[in-house]
């Protein structure tokens, strides 16, 4: 199956070949061709596209100076320099949805809950150790003097007995709950997998790094609270009741400013919002992450964090700065939303 897409990418070319790169299998080449018109021919066998706008550097449209039958544009001699934004469209091949399945058999004797009463529960946890220890919390309370019902939470991009959310099921008190659940683990879960990295601890200079192994035993525990969602481990790549974070508390990630200025952020955040990074993630093994983003001062690199982090009035009059980074990095809800305010501010002013 095939699928028409939007993208946008800005990048400089240089007089030579330049690979621009749109997102994953998404990419063309510009390639100087050096006349007196310093022309660039812009093209990819492979790929079936359509340029559809080409801005500047001075943010003017030279689309127009775009030859589709040739596939080469010429710039303005005017011209500081040779960086441009794209915006394309392209026909992509679909693939089908990558999972991963885990069985999973659960056995609660009878004897474990027959006593149990209707202000009180039974909470554990069913631990997937094929798949990093990923924890489900579960819990049984009596809802019927003869009826009891099993909740598994749910804090992952995963099908539980083939359904997304939470599992919820009832069974008789008298008897054994004796079930084989299956997990399926979608997308997300595996982007998530793909570039997060495990927890280590430094034992001394002259040891080598150990990871930490999370605790493979779980215990039944009653008590009277009643069921409340909490992040597993590790953190999901869709945050329940986002934003969770803010950008200073544990980063596993620093934007390089400017001045220098090492800004923190969380890579589960970055990722959720756009391709670019979750490239730059998978290329970059040291830990944690520290990505250069000196083409922008350490206050527009706050602003548009601020608003990936839920506060949308942190780019309140630096839109225009905003939005070159959301173009770099291609943030389409960032992008929308600056443009969205440079308008209504226009037309205020007009």
């Amino acid at each position: 199956m095939y699928k028409k897409f939007d993208f946008v990418r800005r990048t400089t070319l240089s007089t030579g070949t330049t690979l621009i790169k749109f997102g994953e299998n998404v990419e063309l080449t510009a390639v100087y061709v050096g006349n007196r018109y310093n022309s660039f021919k812009i093209d990819n066998p492979k790929l079936d596209f359509e340029i559809k706008k080409i801005i500047d550097d001075e943010e003017r449209d030279i689309t127009y100076r775009y030859d589709k039958s040739k596939k080469t544009f010429v710039p303005y001699l005017s011209s500081n320099s040779f960086e441009y934004t794209f915006y394309i469209s392209a026909i992509i091949q679909l693939k089908p949805v990558p999972s991963d399945i885990y069985h999973y058999k659960l056995r609660i004797p009878a004897d474990e809950f027959k006593n149990l009463k209707l202000d009180n529960l039974i909470k554990a946890e069913i631990v997937l150790t094929d798949h990093d220890n990923s924890k489900f919390t579960y819990y049984v309370t009596k809802i019927a003097p003869s009826t009891i019902e099993l909740f598994i939470e749910n804090p992952y991009d995963v099908e539980i007995q083939g359904k997304k959310g939470n599992f919820k099921a009832e069974y008789e008190s008298k008897k054994d709950i004796n079930v084989e659940l299956s997990f399926v683990f979608g997308q997300s879960y595996l982007i998530m997998k793909k570039i997060a990295t495990p927890s280590r601890i430094k034992i001394s200079k002259n040891e080598k790094t150990k990871e930490l192994q999370p605790n493979e035993q779980f215990h039944n525990a009653i008590d009277g609270s009643p069921p409340q969602s909490r992040l597993g481990s590790p953190i999901p790549f869709e945050l329940p009741n986002e934003p969770k974070l803010s950008n200073d508390i544990f980063p596993d990630a620093f934007l390089i400013a400017s001045d220098k200025t090492e800004i923190p952020c969380h890579r589960c955040i970055l990722a959720k919002f756009s391709g670019v990074f979750v490239e730059l993630f998978n290329a970059i093994s040291n830990h944690p992450v520290k990505i250069n983003a000196e083409d922008f001062d350490a206050k527009t690199i706050q602003s548009a964090l601020g608003f990936l982090y839920g506060k949308t009035d942190s780019i309140k009059g630096k839109e225009n700065e905003v939005l070159k980074f959301a173009l770099k990095y291609n943030i389409k809800m960032l992008k929308d939303s600056c443009i969205q305010k440079i308008s209504k501010n226009s037309n205020k002013n007009a």
